[in-house]
């Protein structure tokens, strides 16, 4: 059962995910790096051999190309070292203010972190709500949500009218649309009942009135 009025965070898989995204290209960049370090020592060899019947100046050449391989490789494993613990850094503050809480008549939505964005999504506005998983949610077991408000069909079909509550785990999912389609259910019959209410009270006014 979902709290009302608690702010709620993604899961351990969701940070993972979110850690793993930030992290990537610096791990590429370190690969990269290994390779060319493994490949310098077989390339200072070969040009080893080739300038053994050489003089000195083309042994110097050979020190200086091994020396300019070894200090780009070492450029590149500090720099993707540092766009790891970088990307680690962002991923964890990206974490930490991402959050969704259940208000009595409002879904609210918390994210950003130099600039915080506050979504308010009241009840009575959403139409239909859907669950997505792409190959990557299915292997890690999460799931997106995305909320189509009423009224903004063909908007929606531009991605305007549409919200979404991405690396969400399945079960939370789950619960998150049930408690939806339940909220849903019942601003339809309270505004109904409101409306009955109305109707009957104008009656009973212009009947006295008469």
């Amino acid at each position: 059962m979902i709290d009302i009025n608690k702010e709620i965070h993604l899961g351990e898989k969701a940070y993972l995910l979110m850690v793993s995204r930030k992290i990537l290209p610096g791990l590429a960049i370190m690969i990269i790096a290994a390779i060319l370090l493994a490949l310098s020592g077989v390339i200072t060899g070969v040009l080893a051999g080739l300038v053994t019947a050489a003089g000195a100046n083309q042994a110097k050449a050979v020190i200086s190309i091994s020396g300019y391989m070894t200090d780009v490789t070492l450029g590149l494993l500090i720099l993707g070292l540092m766009i790891c613990l970088v990307g680690a850094i962002i991923a964890r503050l990206q974490y930490s203010n991402y959050s969704y809480m259940f208000e009595e008549f409002d879904l609210r939505m918390k994210r950003g972190i130099l600039f915080r964005h506050i979504d308010s999504l009241p009840y009575r506005q959403i139409q239909d709500v859907n669950i997505d998983r792409s190959l990557v949610h299915q292997m890690l077991g999460l799931s997106k949500i995305t909320i189509l408000t009423a009224g903004h069909e063909e908007e929606g079909e531009k991605g305007e009218a549409q919200v979404v509550l991405d690396l969400l785990g399945k079960e939370d999912a789950e619960e998150i649309r049930q408690e939806l389609e339940r909220k849903i259910g019942v601003q339809i019959v309270k505004t109904v009942q409101e409306a009955d209410a109305e109707s009957s009270t104008g009656k009973g006014t212009g009947a006295a009135r008469q």
